[in-house]
């Protein structure tokens, strides 16, 4: 369902294999946030994207969570990264 709504909104799916290149074309800085403990998405891939952007970006991997469970396994320093992302890469906050 998520990968229709991609194609029908976004005009790409999930497995089109062009993640890199829109996330390019967009041009904005990006923070990517990933659990080491990842076992949908692994974090291979994180750090393979991260190396290969141009544009301003920041990466925490956090030690203690799964898929999207960042923000719930430590909330504090979820927030920290992000403020300091805000500030320091985008100029914002």
């Amino acid at each position: 369902m998520a990968n229709r709504l991609a194609h029908v909104r976004a005009g790409y799916g999930f497995k089109d294999g062009r993640i890199l290149q829109r996330v390019i074309d967009g041009g904005l800085p990006i923070l990517m946030i990933h659990g080491s403990k990842d076992q949908t998405v692994p974090v291979r891939n994180a750090h393979t994207l991260y190396d290969q952007l141009p544009q301003q970006k920041g990466l925490y991997i956090d030690p203690d969570a799964g898929h999207v469970e960042a923000i719930r396994t430590h909330p504090d320093r979820y927030q920290e990264v992000l403020d300091e992302f805000l500030h320091e890469q985008a100029g914002l906050a």
